[in-house]
């Protein structure tokens, strides 16, 4: 009796991880992306794009980074919308490597980086990127 308790438990387990529902990480996206940065990020919502997926594409919209505090006050990027593929099973495994990054609305100001400041470069396993109506404005 206890295996099969156990059994149903680990079906309903996997099949919840198929239809999590993504918006209650507004929070969590929000602080990590700002520890990420060292600036404040804010995100308007998190939505995913179909009931139920593995590899469900999740959206962030209305999302503000703010400068960093020595550049001065005000947002560095603007986004309406940016989505990422999402495999939630690798996500459990500690392994978030999205293969599918979209976004579409972003605006920026940008300035000349301060002495001594490093720029990375992509990764030669970066993801495939899309980026449509984007604007980008000198300060």
């Amino acid at each position: 009796m206890s295996a099969v308790v156990g059994s149903a438990v680990v079906v309903v387990g996997v099949v919840a991880l198929g239809a999590f529902p993504f918006g209650l990480l507004r929070g969590t996206i929000e602080n990590r992306l700002s520890a990420a940065l060292d600036t404040k990020v804010q995100v308007g919502s998190v939505t995913r794009d179909s009931v139920f997926s593995y590899t469900p594409v999740v959206s962030v919209r209305d999302m503000r980074i703010a400068q960093r505090a020595w550049v001065g006050p005000g947002d560095f990027v603007r986004v309406q919308t940016a989505s990422v593929r999402v495999p939630v099973l690798s996500l459990l495994l500690g392994k978030f490597r999205p293969d599918k990054v979209s976004i579409d609305g972003a605006r920026s100001r940008w300035c000349a980086t301060r002495r001594g400041a490093r720029t990375g470069s992509p990764s030669a396993r970066s993801p495939s990127a899309t980026v449509t109506a984007a604007r980008v404005c000198p300060t």
